[in-house]
């Protein structure tokens, strides 16, 4: 699906119908009547109907209760996130100081070795 395209989020289910109000369950091109392992329970129109509006209420719920549980996940992640990142900062402080402690260090280091090596007494080279 490319960035331009929008899915197709519907909830309904599709039923179809024969002409006698039946519900048929697809193309049947032979006799299979009596065989149990295509029994396809048959319904009336009205029956469809309530099937449908019942199948559509299920699905409705559980796409709510999805998006529900994908809010409280998201929430859930956000506050990690946070509380993470906090800890990081906490952890990071410390070493960060010694850091620019070490480095202010090395510096004055440097600076005394400079100005013994100005001092002639100091240099024995």
């Amino acid at each position: 699906m490319s960035a331009t395209e929008e899915a197709d989020y519907s909830t309904t289910v599709e039923m179809e119908f024969r002409d006698d109000g039946v519900v048929t369950s697809g193309e049947q091109n032979e006799d299979v009547s009596g065989d149990p392992a295509t029994d396809i329970p048959l319904f009336t129109a009205e029956e469809s109907k309530e099937l449908q509006k019942h199948l559509n209420d299920q699905l409705e719920a559980c796409i709510s209760d999805y998006r529900s549980k994908v809010k409280q996940l998201f929430k859930e992640f956000v506050v990690f996130y946070e509380v993470a990142t906090q800890v990081v900062e906490q952890w990071k402080a410390p070493y960060e100081n010694q850091l620019a402690e070490q480095t202010r260090l090395e510096a004055v280091e440097h600076d005394v070795e400079q100005t013994m090596k100005n001092i002639p007494w100091m240099n024995p080279n």
